[in-house]
């Protein structure tokens, strides 16, 4: 998970993409990188 390999993988992503990762502490860094080219994350979580 370094900010290269999440901006390359962000590029591979069309529009119609959507991507769910669940909330940690790097959900929002992860938001933050992509957010400026893709806007299909879905920040989720998961409570019993």
């Amino acid at each position: 998970m370094t900010r290269t390999a999440l901006e390359g993988f962000g590029k591979t992503l069309l529009a119609s993409d959507e991507v769910v990762v669940e909330a940690t502490a790097n959900s929002m860094a992860v938001s933050r990188i992509w957010r400026r080219s893709w806007h299909g994350l879905i920040i989720a979580n998961r409570c019993w």
